[in-house]
């Protein structure tokens, strides 16, 4: 259940950042944003947790005393995990995409076959697109001699 808390959290804050950054805001600016519109609900959600689970928590006698370190534990795992997400999570965004836009390109043209154009489904040439310097030719010659037919 805290996992989840955690992810949605988190979901919530980078998803509002790269919307402003495709808009065109700077990816700081985008940020800082996303962290003041976004903490509202996550604070507001943490704070429903820790109020359903401080009877837990508090129970300290009967049945229910088994459960209170549990109850405990949950609090300052959603108060922790509300900090985390937002101060590490906006670092962490930041650190990543600067990664990705440096190394992405590199990455992508050594790693992944997909070129766009590949997948119209034709035997056309692409124009567009020089050609490969280790392409294989369409036809092999045997070792030694002509084609054959």
């Amino acid at each position: 259940m805290l996992l989840g808390i955690v992810s949605k959290n988190s979901i919530l804050l980078i998803d509002f950042a790269i919307e402003e950054m495709a808009t065109g805001t700077r990816k700081l600016h985008a940020i800082m944003e996303a962290g003041h519109k976004r903490a509202q609900p996550i604070v507001m959600t943490t704070v429903a947790m820790t109020a359903g689970m401080v009877p837990t928590a508090l129970s300290l006698s009967g049945d229910g005393a088994w459960r209170a370190p549990m109850g405990t534990v949950v609090i300052g795992g959603l108060i922790m995990s509300t900090v985390l997400t937002l101060l590490i999570v906006p670092a962490g965004f930041s650190l990543a995409d600067g990664l990705e836009r440096r190394a992405g390109p590199w990455l992508r043209s050594r790693f992944l076959t997909y070129r766009p154009g590949d997948a119209s489904g034709g035997d056309e040439v692409q124009q567009d697109r020089p050609a490969q310097p280790h392409a294989i030719p369409a036809t092999r010659s045997p070792p030694g001699g002509e084609p054959a037919e």
